[in-house]
């Protein structure tokens, strides 16, 4: 899914217009009408991070590519390179079981994120 298309599927489960989003945000409506609309080029690291504020997300869940520089700057073991080859290898039903269990675990303490 686009950034784009995950922004406007979050907001709009959510039941808030583009004006909501961004007065949370400290964006313009145009800024979400066009990040929604992939008329604007993909947000800078600024907006990524407020708008995972906004949906109470972190911000490599909301857009891909700071999830590509966490695994790079993260995954140093084979475990850890494995584990994630094993979790992109998953279809639909597998990722949702995997994160059903994950959600069950208990969470490790998280390391402050850096800013880009």
């Amino acid at each position: 899914m686009s950034f784009g298309a995950l922004l406007r599927h979050l907001r709009v489960q959510r039941g808030w217009t583009q004006l909501y989003v961004a007065q949370k945000a400290g964006i313009t409506v145009n800024a979400v009408s066009n990040l929604e609309r992939e008329v604007a080029q993909l947000p800078n690291a600024d907006t990524v991070e407020r708008l995972a504020k906004v949906f109470d997300m972190a911000p490599e869940e909301l857009d891909s590519r700071w999830l590509g520089e966490r695994v790079v700057a993260e995954a140093r073991s084979l475990a850890q390179r494995q584990a994630i080859n094993q979790l992109l290898a998953l279809d639909e039903t597998g990722m949702k079981w995997m994160l059903d269990q994950l959600a069950k675990a208990p969470k490790p303490a998280r390391k402050p994120r850096r800013r880009r």
